[in-house]
């Protein structure tokens, strides 16, 4: 089944630094889906020594190779026309192809190690991340007055996080979507939509950077993180977010809207943080 294009949709995304993917690539002036030969062209523009090139996948029809695989060994991205979802996976690639192509050779590593099912703890991970990622971008001399925050947010303390802390959004910690399914459900935002967190903080220049350097520089430091966590093979790494908690996300986020506790759940017990705030994982420089 095809999607429909509605270039109106997009303007409606929250995530900034998405609507400035789609503004560079000039999406929002398009009127109909781009083909896959128009992703990498747009790809290969923007970023000269992108990894990979985009092509058609049929429904119902296989591919070459298994998908990792395929993106790992022959540097193929199947991609369904006419598709919300694979659209903004296009996108995710244009922005942070590093990062992606690195989660596909470590699935495809352990495919090879383990096979293609059961699936390993890892690519569980690693799925989820690449589908529903989020990005907490904090520039590094920053750090030190995110603390609270961080360890609000490791804890689901939302009161904290949303209310008290609110001023910290936007203007310390930057949300960045990662996932590209996340991306499609902003489209129709429904409460319960969660995402999977990572800190990922960037250079005190950030601010005064071109999009072009943004992205670059956000997919070297996310390769870090990725790396430094071995693709998420512990557990709790990875940690919830209430996307439409985040302030200028939804509509009418108001003290009632904070109070439901079937979206903003509490931390179960007994779970331990792997993830150390400040953050001690080498970064780039």
């Amino acid at each position: 089944m095809q999607d429909k294009w509605d270039r109106e949709k997009l303007t409606q995304l929250r995530c900034t630094f998405l609507l400035d993917c789609i503004n560079t690539g000039k999406f929002d002036e398009r009127d109909s889906f781009p083909s896959a030969s128009e992703l990498t062209k747009t790809a290969q523009s923007q970023t000269p020594s992108f990894p990979c090139t985009f092509i058609p996948q049929i429904e119902g029809e296989g591919t070459l190779d298994y998908y990792e695989i395929q993106i790992a060994n022959a540097q193929q991205i199947p991609t369904r026309e006419n598709n919300w979802h694979d659209f903004f996976n296009g996108l995710i690639w244009h922005q942070f192809p590093k990062s992606k192509m690195l989660i596909s050779r470590l699935h495809a590593k352990d495919i090879e190690q383990h096979g293609l099912s059961p699936r390993t703890p890892r690519r569980d991970r690693l799925t989820h991340f690449d589908e529903c990622g989020l990005l907490l971008l904090v520039k590094k001399s920053d750090l030190a007055q995110c603390t609270s925050f961080f360890h609000g947010l490791s804890t689901h303390n939302w009161t904290q996080v949303y209310l008290e802390l609110r001023n910290l959004w936007h203007n310390v910690v930057t949300p960045c979507l990662f996932g590209h399914a996340s991306a499609e459900m902003m489209l129709s935002p429904f409460v319960g939509l969660t995402a999977k967190w990572v800190l990922v903080p960037v250079d005190d220049d950030f601010d005064t950077c071109s999009f072009a350097e943004k992205r670059a520089h956000v997919d070297d430091q996310l390769l870090s993180v990725i790396t430094y966590f071995d693709g998420f093979t512990s557990k709790n790494v990875l940690r919830p977010i209430p996307l439409l908690g985040i302030p200028q996300w939804c509509d009418k986020q108001n003290a009632n809207f904070y109070s439901d506790s079937n979206y903003f759940r509490s931390q179960r017990e007994g779970v331990a943080l792997t993830q150390q705030y400040p953050p001690r994982w080498p970064l780039k420089q």
